[in-house]
């Protein structure tokens, strides 16, 4: 997408309510250079709009009829692959979190965000990386068993030594690159890559490469919306 085009955006949720605030936003904010090209009910109008618009982002709440929004985010993912997600939900539980970003979204909002935080995310996440808001980090920080949702609950690294590459390699995940993209980045195999990974998740206690970015935001190696 050319820098000077608009975000082009979907915005899905059984309530209008909603839609039509969120659809606010760029009234209210002419500078944010978005565009809301369409807006959906459900999951099954969410997923062949998007199929037909191609939007750079879709914006979806989770608890959706016909099909839930993690199931549109799943097929999305899959048949739309330069259309980014955000999940938009009034839950901010770890299984909700951890369902959205397994099935590939690349952002969490809760439905109490104001303006500056949606916009935030929406140009974070358009840029390639990925956003969680503090309320959605704070709640995954908080669970007793936090291990099972891909991170150790309330464990600070500030004690644990990484080296530079394995920072790199973080900071890259984070990015949602995939194990060949962080290769070819760094000029090392894909295997190299993936030993690194293994190691991080085995020292940190994480069970995947979203466990690796929930952390990495949780104890400051990556500050939101920033790499």
């Amino acid at each position: 997408m050319h820098p000077t085009e608009p975000i082009s955006i979907i915005i899905a949720d059984d309530h209008d309510i909603y839609r039509q605030g969120f659809k606010m936003i760029n009234e209210n904010q002419k500078i944010a250079n978005i565009e809301f090209v369409d807006e959906a009910c459900n999951g099954v109008e969410l997923v062949e709009k998007t199929k037909n618009k191609k939007p750079n982002i879709v914006i979806t709440d989770i608890k959706m009829p016909l099909m839930d929004g993690l199931e549109a985010c799943r097929i999305i993912r899959k048949e739309c692959p330069h259309t980014k997600v955000i999940a938009l939900s009034m839950y901010d539980e770890p299984n909700f979190i951890k369902g959205m970003f397994d099935a590939g979204a690349s952002g969490y909002l809760t439905k109490n965000s104001d303006q500056q935080e949606v916009l935030h995310a929406i140009k974070t996440v358009n840029e390639g990386f990925t956003y969680f808001s503090k309320k959605t980090i704070g709640e995954i920080a908080k669970v007793p068993d936090g291990i099972q949702y891909g991170i150790q609950s309330g464990v600070k690294i500030s004690n644990t030594q990484f080296s530079l590459q394995e920072l790199k390699v973080i900071k890259l995940l984070c990015k949602q690159m995939s194990t060949k993209e962080i290769a070819h980045h760094l000029q090392l195999s894909a295997r190299t890559i993936e030993d690194y990974r293994n190691k991080i998740m085995e020292r940190i206690g994480a069970k995947n490469s979203v466990g690796i970015a929930l952390y990495a935001f949780i104890n400051g190696i990556v500050i939101l919306g920033e790499l």
